[in-house]
């Protein structure tokens, strides 16, 4: 079964094109993999293990939070003029 995020690789064949869900996802599991010690043993391998998953997984969430909530009060007005219009029962 592909994760959700995953499933966007079955549709889009261009790397530039992918949703921000699937971008977040892969820097996560990124940061992950650099985090789980399997990188090389140099000093920058040594380093990058020290990443903290938890802050990485806080700033992913902000920026697939920023963009509604920077849009969402330009076009507050428009959901809920659409959704006066659905309820009212005719």
């Amino acid at each position: 079964m592909l994760l959700p995020a995953a499933a966007v690789l079955i549709f889009i064949s261009n790397n530039e094109l992918v949703s921000l869900q699937y971008l977040m996802y892969k820097v996560i599991t990124q940061i992950q993999y650099l985090s789980s010690g399997m990188v090389d043993a140099t000093v920058a391998g040594q380093e990058l293990a020290k990443i903290p998953t938890e802050t990485v997984r806080m700033a992913m969430a902000i920026v697939g939070i920023g963009p509604i909530v920077l849009v969402y009060p330009f076009v507050q007005k428009y959901f809920v003029k659409g959704l006066t219009i659905g309820a009212v029962k005719g």
